[in-house]
């Protein structure tokens, strides 16, 4: 039986993002920052009409005016990830998080990045990171499965999918991938529940897991 790529989440920071603080700066600093936060929301607007190189642009003058601008980093990391451009998506990840290191979403993030490089060792630390910051992160939990799942830990991988159930009942990607794990594993009636459950929360990830189930195979199935 191959082995799915899994369903991650990733974490996205859009137009409704928390301005920065300006009434304690000058006016020029000030107009600065008004028109970094403008070009944020150029970004996202291009990056929701599938327009990244556009949006890599936006996230780059946003950061040009404001060099502080964790938000338009991890946005740009964001479309890098989408780019396949990895090396960069995690190089604006970790200036993220250097100026917001509480920020458990861009850690989450960036443990995306690491599992599409391979490097999944990198990924659960980056998941373990998020989740110390943010027990009741479902996505980080998930995120954590998945990474177990790469290296062979289908035990840990398992709890880590219970633990994002627990905290988020309507998950169904976590459903999906608590299945994939169970039938990796030869427990298919423990799979067939999650298929029961999937029915209910989504019909197309229900559809997909029907013919994993079925037809003795896992599908590829795209990151939502």
């Amino acid at each position: 039986m191959k082995r799915t790529r899994l369903i991650w989440l990733v974490l996205i920071i859009l137009a409704t993002a928390t301005p920065p603080t300006w009434a304690q700066v000058g006016p020029v600093k000030q107009q600065e920052s008004e028109d970094a936060m403008t070009y944020l929301r150029l970004g996202v607007k291009h990056f929701m009409a599938n327009r990244y190189v556009e949006a890599v642009e936006a996230y780059k003058q946003a950061i040009r005016l404001k060099p502080d601008f964790a938000g338009a980093y991890h946005n740009l990391g964001y479309v890098y990830d989408e780019l396949g451009r990895y090396k960069e998506a995690l190089e604006s990840y970790k200036r993220a998080v250097q100026l917001t290191p509480n920020d458990a979403g861009m850690y989450s993030n960036m443990a995306v990045t690491y599992r599409k490089m391979g490097r999944y060792k990198e990924a659960v630390a980056s998941c373990k990171q998020a989740i110390s910051l943010r027990p009741d992160l479902a996505e980080a939990h998930n995120n954590l499965g998945v990474a177990y799942y790469k290296i062979g830990r289908s035990k840990e991988a398992i709890e880590s999918y219970k633990r994002a159930i627990s905290l988020k009942p309507d998950y169904a990607g976590a459903y999906f991938n608590l299945g994939v794990v169970y039938l990796a594993t030869k427990k298919k009636d423990a799979a067939l529940e999650q298929h029961t459950i999937l029915k209910t929360l989504n019909q197309q990830l229900a559809g997909e897991f029907f013919t994993v189930l079925y037809k003795d195979k896992v599908l590829s199935v795209s990151p939502q």
